[in-house]
This record gives structure tokens, sequence and C-alpha cells, in this order.
């Protein structure tokens, strides 16, 4: 394997490339802030905007289906929405909501 097929490899791994991305998770714990004190929609649809490609990437590596890597997808920022008040804001909101996938992702068996 040549050093170029190895870059290709750690760019396409969903979980380097969420974690390893340190401005973009300053940017979501002023975005959560914003959620959480003025229940922004603005500040939540950037949320999503920043986030929603790579959380397809992790879904559909574990899930292999689109439908089912979407549902994922809907369901963690449906629950993020609705506990907006309550929910702590995590300090590495990259690590938080790699978590938050894995355990709302159907068992590939189901």
């Amino acid at each position: 394997m040549n050093s170029t097929s190895i870059y290709i490899l750690v760019a396409l791994h969903p979980i380097i490339t969420l974690t390893n991305m340190p401005n973009t998770a300053m940017e979501a714990t002023e975005l959560l802030k914003e959620i959480q004190k003025h229940d922004s929609q603005q500040a939540f649809r950037s949320l999503y905007d920043m986030y929603y490609d790579r959380f397809f990437r992790i879904a559909f590596y574990y899930l292999q289906r689109d439908e089912w890597a979407q549902e994922v997808i809907l369901d963690v920022f449906t629950t993020l929405w609705n506990h907006r008040k309550s929910q702590l804001i995590p300090d590495d909101f990259n690590k938080y909501s790699y978590i938050c996938l894995l355990y709302t992702s159907p068992s590939p068996r189901d």
C-alpha cells in the first residue's frame, strides 16, 4: 500500500474524519449554547448542516443502507432538539455525537 492509498483510507474513514476536527467542535459548542439558551432554530440548522455529511458517512459505514443511515441521523437530531434545555453541553461534540450515532444505530441484524 503506497502513501496515497493510506491517505485516502484515512480521509475516508468516518471515525478519523469526525474526531480530528477541533475548530468544528468549538463551533458546535457555541451553536449548542445558542440552541440551549435561545431556542435558536438558525443555530440548530447550522449545526445540522455542519454535521450531516459526517454523520451520514458514519451511519452508512456501519449500516450499509441509505435509508437506515438517514433515519439514525434524524433520530439523533430530533433527540438533540427535544432535549436542548436539559442536556449538558459536551466538552467534545465530535466524540459525543459519534457515541450518539453508535447507540442510535440499529444492529445490522435488525
